[in-house]
C-alpha cells in the first residue's frame, strides 16, 4: 500500500472503491498510472518476480500519522528547498534612494571655492547638471557592458502545448516513470498528444533506455528535445555545456511506501532497494541532494550582443507531476 503524499491532490466523489481498514480507516484507490518514480519500479519488478498483484490506496482525508504525517506537513520544505530562491522585489528598495544620493552627492559644494558658484540656485543647478549627467553616464555604462557581455536568446518553446506544434523531435527514457507518464497518458492530455505526435510510431528509435546513449542520440540533430530529469544529464559532465532547459520545474513525488512488519517480502524487498541503490538512476538522485545547476562551468562567448533568433541547443526539461 502506498500513499501519495502530494497535497496538491484531493480526490472526490461517493462512486470510488473504498475500503474499510481494521482502525476504522476509509481508503481510496489510487490510479496506478499516476503513480511514478523508483517505488513503482520496484514494486512491478517484485510483482513479476513474486507473481502477485497489488492495489494502491489513499486515505480519503488525506490525513496521515508518525513519519508520513511528517513528511506530508512539510512536504514544501522537504521537496522543494534545494530550488526554492527567495527573491526580494527591486520596488521595495527605492524608500532607500536617498543613501544613494547623499553617498554620492552628499557632500557640500565648497564655498571657498573660486571655481564653485555661491548663490545657491546656481549650487542646486550645479547639483542638478551633475547628478542627470552622472546618471546618464552610468546607464550607458550598463547598458553598454549589458550588450557586449549577453547574447539574447529566443526559446523556441517554453510549454508542453508550444513543443506540440514546434518541429523539433521529442525524446524520452523507454521505461520507469517518463515512458508511464506517456504511454498511459489519458486520452486527450498533452502528454497522450506529445506520445502519439512523437513517440507512438517510432518508440525504438525515440525512446532509449540507456541514458548515455539517449544523450548521445539527443546531440545528433539541433532540433530535438529530451523529456527526462534534468539533475540526471547534469550528472554527466560530457554533456552539462551542449544542452539548456528552457524551464526548470518543481514536482511533488510519492514519499513513503509501507509494508507491514511481518510481511514475508521484506527482506527481499530491502535486497531490491540495496540492488537499486547501484544503478545509476538512483545514484543520479542522491547527488541532487547538494546539486545547483548554476555551478556549472561552461565558456561562454564574450563577443558582440547580437540577437541571435532561435537557439540551436538541444533542450531538455523536468516532468511535472500532480
Amino acid at each position: 500500500m502506498i500513499g501519495n503524499q502530494s497535497p496538491f491532490l484531493n480526490i472526490q466523489g461517493a462512486s470510488e472503491e473504498q475500503i474499510l481498514t481494521p482502525t476504522g480507516d476509509f481508503m481510496t484507490r489510487f490510479p496506478f498510472d499516476q503513480v511514478t518514480g523508483s517505488f513503482k519500479d520496484v514494486m512491478v519488478i517484485m510483482a513479476k518476480e513474486l507473481n502477485f498483484s497489488v492495489s494502491y490506496f489513499q486515505r480519503r482525508d488525506l490525513n496521515w500519522g508518525n513519519k508520513v504525517n511528517a513528511l506530508e506537513r512539510y512536504h514544501i520544505s522537504v521537496g522543494e528547498s534545494r530550488y526554492k530562491s527567495n527573491l526580494k522585489h527591486c520596488e521595495d528598495l527605492i524608500m532607500y534612494y536617498w543613501i544613494v544620493l547623499c553617498t554620492y552627492f552628499g557632500k557640500a559644494f565648497p564655498l571657498g571655492s573660486g571655481k564653485t558658484p555661491l548663490p545657491a540656485s546656481k549650487q542646486w543647478l550645479f547639483f542638478t547638471i551633475m547628478f542627470v549627467g552622472n546618471v546618464m553616464l552610468m546607464a550607458y555604462r550598463a547598458s553598454l557592458t549589458s550588450e557586449l557581455s549577453n547574447r539574447t536568446k529566443k526559446w523556441p518553446f517554453i510549454t508542453l502545448d508550444q513543443l506540440l506544434i514546434s518541429d523539433y523531435q521529442l525524446l524520452a527514457r523507454k521505461g520507469g516513470f517518463s515512458d508511464s507518464l506517456f504511454t498511459n497518458a489519458e486520452e486527450g492530455s498533452i502528454f497522450h498528444s506529445l506520445y502519439n505526435k512523437f513517440l507512438k510510431d517510432d518508440r525504438d528509435q525515440y525512446m532509449i533506455n540507456d541514458i548515455p546513449t539517449l544523450l548521445q542520440e539527443l546531440m545528433q540533430s539541433k532540433k530535438r528535445a529530451l523529456f527526462y530529469l534534468l539533475e540526471t544529464v547534469y550528472t554527466y559532465p560530457e554533456y552539462n555545456c551542449q544542452i539548456s532547459a528552457p524551464w526548470i520545474s518543481n514536482y511533488p513525488n510519492f514519499l513513503s511506501m509501507a509494508f507491514p512488519k511481518s510481511s514475508p517480502y521484506k527482506e527481499f524487498f530491502q535486497f531490491l532497494l540495496y540492488e537499486h541503490l547501484e544503478q545509476p538512476l538512483v545514484i543520479a538522485v542522491l547527488l541532487t541532494l547538494g546539486f545547483n545547476s548554476s555551478k556549472r562551468r561552461c565558456i561562454i562567448g564574450m563577443s558582440e550582443g547580437e540577437y541571435l533568433g532561435y537557439s540551436n541547443e538541444p533542450i531538455t526539461y523536468r516532468t511535472v507531476t500532480y
